[in-house]
């Protein structure tokens, strides 16, 4: 298994690390950027007086 060496696994867990971070901080940003551009939700509006 020469494939498998120190460097391999530790330059995979650097690029691993790198893209997960990314990919945390994109989704959390346009997760973010949705619900705030998306207006008040069902509880903000007033009561309709119907039980």
């Amino acid at each position: 298994m020469r494939e498998l060496t120190l460097r391999g696994i530790v330059i995979g867990g650097i690029i691993t690390l790198v893209f997960t971070a990314a990919n945390v901080y994109l989704g959390l940003k346009v997760g973010l950027t949705l619900s705030a551009s998306s207006g008040p939700g069902p509880s903000a509006s007033p009561p309709s007086g119907r039980c």
